[in-house]
Formats: structure tokens, sequence, C-alpha cells
């Protein structure tokens, strides 16, 4: 008999949905086979996509309605709002996951259940004489003081609402830049935005799901690394100069090139990168911005 957790063939078995598509979704729930409903609620490996009006409250309507759970994975999209897509969105998935950022770093782990899930976790808990494998809670990311300080420094004096707010701006004022530089060599890019976080989309519009971000990037014969590295995000340690915009943007093919009009941040920031890589990146803990490594 197959115990609960983990299927054994869970990426044999998982099914792929195109992001902000509720019909897709709903067609793959018809079945009525799926177990869990898993999403960022924004994109992130792919610049930025942003989840259309409703799709969130949406995908979790059509989830319960076919006998699914929901769990919204906001490892790095709880970075863009105070309380995480679920609290701006007023969302109610069934599980929340988080990550290192919580930490600041350090290795920790982090989830969250709906009541009905958690009382389902608590009788079903593995216990060493079972005959029956249950759910085994734990990892090398468990029961670490100092991961737990950090994250208590971290919600307390960090990731407060006041905190929140003021990345908000400072990301309102980055996007601006990177607009106002758009605008100016007359390219029909434009720059995305979500609280501290923004970069540039090589299209007039903002990608709807990660084939049309990935589109956007391979039409200009540009192959983007797997990463998060080409959009920026201020932290709270930003500062004025952190925030100025890079003055030039040129295309000869693939290569953007980035200069710091500040000249003490160009021993920090390479004036020439690979688009794949190119943003204004200036994370909390850091006074200045910092190449990929």
């Amino acid at each position: 008999m197959q115990g609960l957790g983990l299927s054994p063939a869970a990426a044999a078995d998982a099914v792929n949905v195109p992001f902000n598509d509720l019909a897709r979704l709903e067609a793959a729930l018809e079945a009525g086979d799926v177990a869990l409903v898993i999403a960022e609620p924004a994109l992130t490996n792919c610049s930025l996509v942003l989840p259309e009006p409703g799709f969130l409250a949406g995908a979790c309507r059509l989830a319960r309605d076919h006998g699914a759970l929901t769990c919204l994975d906001e490892t790095h999209t709880w970075q863009l709002a105070y309380g995480g897509f679920v609290r701006a969105e007023d969302l109610s998935p069934d599980f929340v996951s988080l990550g290192k950022g919580l930490g600041s770093g350090t290795p920790l782990g982090a989830y969250g259940m709906s009541a009905p899930v958690s009382a389902f976790v608590e009788e079903h808990h593995e216990a060493a004489d079972s005959p029956v494998r249950g759910l085994a809670l734990g990892g090398t990311t468990f029961a670490s003081a100092l991961s737990m300080a950090a994250a208590r420094a971290m919600l307390e004096d960090v990731a407060t609402e006041e905190g929140y707010r003021r990345i908000a701006r400072l990301g309102t004022r980055l996007a601006d830049g990177i607009d106002a530089i758009i605008r100016s060599h007359g390219l029909d890019w434009c720059a995305f935005r979500y609280g501290p976080r923004s970069g540039f989309c090589q299209t007039p519009q903002h990608p709807k799901t990660y084939a049309e971000a990935h589109h956007s990037w391979t039409f200009h014969s540009v192959t983007p690394c797997a990463s998060t590295w080409r959009t920026g995000a201020c932290g709270r340690r930003s500062t004025r100069p952190d925030r100025r915009s890079p003055s030039r943007i040129r295309r000869p093919t693939s290569t953007v090139i980035w200069t710091w009009p500040d000249p003490s941040l160009r021993n920090s920031t390479p004036e020439v990168a690979q688009a794949s890589r190119a943003s204004a990146f200036c994370s909390a803990g850091q006074d200045r911005p910092q190449s990929s490594p």
C-alpha cells in the first residue's frame, strides 16, 4: 500500500498549464485526478510575468470546485508586497511556501497551510511504529537556531509595512527611470513593475505567459539564462545613488550596455553585460548595485 506524501511518479504525473489561462486549467481539472494546483503567484524566472486580474482567485476557485488543493509558492514573490500576493490579492490557498529570503539568506524553508489541512497533517503524521507510511515532516533546514533568529530579525525589523512601502516607492523610481531610457532611444520595449521589482521587456506589452516572455528574448536573438538576474529589485538599504538608472542602452546585436552615472559605482558594476543578465539590482543588505555571479 502506498503511503501518504509525494508520489514516486510526481514528475511524470504533473500536468503543465500555461499561466494566466483559466480555460486550460479548467480543462486539466476536468478529469478529476488532479490533487494539487501549484504555482507562483507571478512568474519570476522569466523577467516578471504578473497575473491577470482575477486569475489567481479564479485558479483557487476552480481547484476547489474540482476537489483539488492549491499551493502558492511565494519564495520569490513575498518580497513584492507586504504579506505577499496572498494578502495583496486576498487569496485563500491551502498551502503557502517560503524560502531562504525569510531568513535573510540563511538556510530556511517555511510553509503555511489551512486549518483543515493542518488538522489532517497532525492526524497522519508519520509514527516510527506505524505499519503504513504517513506524512514525514523534516529536513536539513529544520530547527536551526541561527535561521530562526535571522527570520525573527527579518520579520520584526525589515519586512514591515513601512519597509515595504519604502521599497515600493524606490521600485517605482527605478521603473520610471528604465522607461525613460527606453523612450529616449525609441525602442519598442517597456519596463515591468510590481512593488520594488522592475526590469525591461523587449516587447511593447508585458508578457502574459512564460512562452511569451521567452519569445520576447529569443525574438531579439537572445537566449536568456534560467535566472532572475535580468530583473531589478530595490531593497531596504538601497540609497539614492543606487537608484540612478543606467545612462545608456545600446542594442548592436544581443548586447546591452549599462553605464552608471555615478563613477563610484563602476568598479562594482560591469559596463557590458549580456542581455540575459543586465539589470539594476539592489538587494537588501547591498549598498550598491551588484552583477550576477
